[in-house]
């Protein structure tokens, strides 16, 4: 049974990159696909909301619920500190990451706002 406890976690580890993929790129994926727009402000509104008021992301505790099923070793802390900071990047780099992020959702809303003013000025609305 602990096998599946432990793939499961993994499961949450790639719907947690899923999610940042979202939240950073999802203006891009918004201006080619209109759907993926809510799913993109939810993303970004989550984040602002866990940066703002500090409160926890429900999936690192359900990883970590489900690698404590599993009798793996549970971490400490928060998933960026686990799997991103100081370890796809020094810690002292965040900074830097986090404006590269920021700088990407602005380009993404930029780029998505270009294209539905286009589409708009096409189909002869004013």
């Amino acid at each position: 049974m602990w096998v599946l406890y432990k793939a499961l976690a993994d499961l949450v580890v790639v719907a947690h990159f899923t999610y940042l993929a979202a939240m950073v790129f999802g203006g891009f994926a918004a201006a080619r696909w209109h759907r993926f727009l809510p799913l993109h402000l939810v993303a970004v509104g989550w984040a602002l909301g866990a940066v703002t008021i500090h409160y926890d992301c429900p999936l690192t505790g359900l990883e970590q619920q489900l690698r404590e099923y599993a009798s793996r070793g549970v971490y400490k802390g928060s998933f960026l500190r686990h799997y991103v900071r100081g370890v796809l990047f020094p810690e002292w780099f965040t900074p830097y990451v986090v404006t590269a992020m920021v700088t990407l959702v602005v380009a993404g809303w930029i780029r998505l706002a270009s294209t539905w003013s286009r589409r708009t000025q096409a189909s002869g609305y004013r």
